[in-house]
């Protein structure tokens, strides 16, 4: 039985206590201070992710993905935009063999993906017979190269550890084909749409900078896939401005979202828009790193915004994100219209 196990990304508060314990387990080594320091920095400057593995409120089982080539030794055709290096995979040796880590390992990977890397890469010992085993079951059977890494000394006296290393790879596949179609919401959609505004807000109305905007009249488009909803999109036009009220989509890595934004680029170019803009709140770094990624840029930051007009106006607004985050700036975020 796994109990309450969770997988989730750690947070900087769970490292450093999981790695108190580490460097206390292993006070002999002092590899372990220096990986402590390290690996919370890399954490604190965005180089990697880290997953945990909880079971009853103790963590039994970690890894990490470095997505910058900071502090991966060897990184060419290691890490880049697209691909991910995996490391640090551990778990508590009274867990081993007991599918924990295999569970972590698969929310590691599909959260990568849901990220768009297409690529994944790690490093693993010659002799280390049975982990390349475990490997190319997860599917690192490519090889790439082969190298010397280089660790810190156990103790003060010891010399620095030289070891060799193969690296594998594994490209991550798209599922089988994923038909569905983005088409105008209409009249006779809006008793499905405010269900899902309901569900995903707690209400159709929608707060920005202070606003109530009534999201039972707002356009928008919908994914459908067999006469389901599957993604929404909602927008509104004023002053020559498109903002994007919501967005959400229900199924993850298909590219709904993406194609619900490119309807709402093709609709403001359409209609001369000269911009279209969102308001998000600081605690969502998905939609952030989304947004991002799909040429919108920030243009602007409202400071305690939220606390100062939106939850007065709607007082379940959460004080925190189920990330640990305080909810409490609205950032505004553009993308420019190029007229032709």
């Amino acid at each position: 039985m796994m109990g309450e196990y969770i997988c989730k990304i750690a947070t900087i508060e769970e490292m450093e206590q999981n790695w108190n314990y580490l460097v206390e387990i292993h006070k002999d080594n002092n590899t372990w201070k220096i990986w402590k320091e390290k690996a919370i920095k890399d954490m604190q400057n965005r180089n990697t992710i880290v997953y945990y593995g909880i079971l009853n409120g103790i963590v039994i089982s970690e890894a990490t993905a470095f997505i910058t080539s900071v502090n991966v030794q060897n990184s060419d055709g290691l890490v880049n935009d697209n691909t991910a290096y995996l490391s640090a995979f551990r778990t508590r040796e009274e867990y081993q063999g007991k599918k924990y880590f295999s569970k972590l390992y698969n929310f590691m990977e599909k959260d990568l993906k849901r990220r768009e890397y297409s690529k994944l890469t790690l490093g693993v010992e010659p002799c280390e017979t049975t982990n390349i085993k475990i490997y190319f079951n997860y599917g690192f059977t490519d090889y790439i190269k082969t190298a010397y890494e280089i660790y810190p000394a156990k103790n003060e006296n010891e010399e620095p550890e030289k070891i060799l290393v193969n690296y594998y790879s594994k490209q991550l596949k798209d599922d089988e084909e994923f038909f569905y179609e983005i088409v105008k919401l209409e009249e006779k959609d809006r008793e499905k749409v405010n269900a899902i505004l309901i569900n995903e807000w707690e209400a159709t109305d929608i707060i920005i900078r202070g606003k109530v905007i009534d999201g039972t009249k707002l356009d928008g488009f919908i994914a459908l896939k067999n006469n389901e909803i599957i993604g929404l999109i909602t927008y509104m036009v004023e002053a020559n401005e498109c903002e994007i009220c919501s967005l959400n989509s229900f199924v993850e890595n298909k590219g709904i979202g993406t194609a619900l934004i490119n309807k709402v680029k093709e609709y403001a170019e359409k209609n001369s828009c000269s911009r279209i803009k969102l308001i998000t709140t600081n605690d969502n770094i998905r939609g952030l790193e989304f947004y991002q990624k799909r040429g919108f840029t920030f243009s602007n930051l409202f400071k305690n915004s939220i606390e100062e007009y939106s939850r007065k106006l709607k007082p379940q607004i959460p004080l925190y994100a189920d990330n640990g985050l305080p909810i409490k700036d609205e950032i505004e975020l553009e993308i420019a219209i190029m007229q032709t």
